[in-house]
């Protein structure tokens, strides 16, 4: 394994994809950063795990055999016990559009199969981190945005402005014609 992320503390995964060697890797990396992962093959056994344990997180296949992971996601977020948990997708292809539709639906960050299992062990560190820092006060959703642009990419930008209920107008633009995107109180 190359560098490490910052060790992550025992924590509770739902991981949501078909078996094979990708699952492996993960759940084997997690292992290494004293992390409990709990293992599904479908939506519906994910979403009956959600109803009988806690987790922190949950990183999930955007394709799955039984239900498209859009209507999964919804349905985890009407579940009780997660309706706040954090939610990863992984995924083969992935487009902006699809980005953009995902941020309605509360999906915290993406990772883009093939991977590196080091990747997903330091994101899944950074989307509890923040998690961890919403629930504890300490994000302040309520002050100004401030940094510069070029730290942040489009995406990590589109969840702050949802995450934080910000407005907000992003000019996109290529040679052919400028596009915007609208936010307005997070949504």
């Amino acid at each position: 394994m190359g560098a490490s992320p910052t060790r992550i503390d025992s924590t509770r995964v739902l991981l949501v994809d078909q078996p094979g060697t990708e699952l492996e890797q993960i759940v084997q990396c997690l292992k290494e950063y004293n992390v409990a992962a709990t293992v599904a093959d479908t939506a519906a056994e994910a979403l009956s795990c959600c109803e009988q344990q806690d987790f922190q997180l949950l990183v999930s296949e955007r394709m799955l055999p039984d239900m498209d992971g859009f209507d999964f996601f919804r349905q985890v977020r009407e579940t009780g016990r997660s309706k706040d948990l954090p939610i990863i997708v992984l995924t083969r292809e992935i487009d902006m559009d699809e980005r953009i539709k995902s941020m309605s639906q509360d999906v915290d960050d993406y990772i883009l199969k093939p991977f590196y299992p080091e990747e997903v062990a330091a994101r899944i560190n950074t989307v509890l981190q923040e998690s961890q820092q919403s629930a504890d006060g300490s994000f302040n959703a309520d002050g100004p945005l401030t940094g510069r642009l070029d730290d942040l990419n489009l995406l990590s930008l589109l969840q702050l402005l949802v995450r934080g209920k910000k407005t907000g107008r992003i000019l996109l633009s290529d040679d052919s014609q400028p596009r915007h995107i609208v936010i307005k109180d997070g949504s």
